[in-house]
């Protein structure tokens, strides 16, 4: 499934309320990160200086617990671009984070699950996100009131890949983003969803072609003989 921005931005402002998963959401639409490399983000790992994130981890669920885990392959560790509203975002979000002092610290605070009325589900940020209560309380109750019942929190890493690809990010680059070991999987996951422009590439050689003859005006080239068969 593929949100559209409005789609995006309408899920995220619902989750603004339980703040900073609008932010999360935001993070995953706009960098196409999965949920393990999300929860598994510390301090040290947002460049703001160099807009992007550095993603060196992810985070497992293992009978302990969430546990922090290798990556899948040695392109899974990469830098991930981010757009100058996703800095902005992380800048403010940053400066209020209690543990920004510490370059280690997990980016994405746990809560508290126990006690009453306010205390209840308030940031707990010597905690690792739970995954699976923002999804099961707080992502899919969001979703549905949206409309959007079918959606998982994975689809968010397709929408960027399709937003990169749309945007007319080249192909190789979109699968380095993502952290795929080449680009036929970019190519088969997400290349059959967007359509061809063919009118963007007719553009461009018009404009190719207007330049020629401006060039062709000046200097004089062989004429071609087109009663010549050619196949």
């Amino acid at each position: 499934m593929f949100l559209s921005p409005i789609d995006i931005e309408a899920l995220a402002t619902e989750l603004d309320s339980y703040a900073p998963d609008g932010l999360f959401v935001r993070l995953a639409a706009y960098t196409g990160l999965r949920s393990g490399e999300i929860q598994a983000l510390q301090i040290r790992d947002v460049n703001l200086m160099q807009r992007q994130l550095e993603v060196r981890r992810t985070s497992v669920r293992t009978s302990a617990g969430w546990e922090e885990g290798s990556l899948k392959s040695e392109k899974s560790i990469r830098s991930v671009p981010l757009r100058r509203e996703l800095v902005k975002s992380l800048t403010a979000y940053i400066a209020n984070h209690s543990n920004a002092a510490d370059s280690t610290a997990l980016l994405c605070p746990g809560r508290f699950y126990g006690g009453y009325g306010d205390y209840r589900g308030s940031l707990d940020w010597t905690k690792r996100l739970d995954y699976e209560s923002f999804y099961r309380n707080r992502f899919r109750p969001a979703a549905k009131k949206l409309g959007l019942t079918d959606l998982r929190f994975h689809d968010l890493r397709h929408t960027a890949a399709s937003l990169f690809a749309a945007s007319g990010m080249p192909l190789a680059r979109v699968a380095r983003v993502l952290g795929h070991t080449d680009t036929v999987t970019t190519y088969k996951v997400y290349l059959h969803f967007l359509p061809d422009d063919f009118a963007a590439d007719m553009d461009r050689l018009d404009e190719y072609l207007g330049g020629s003859s401006e060039r062709n005006d000046q200097e004089p080239g062989p004429v071609p003989n087109w009663s010549q068969n050619v196949g």
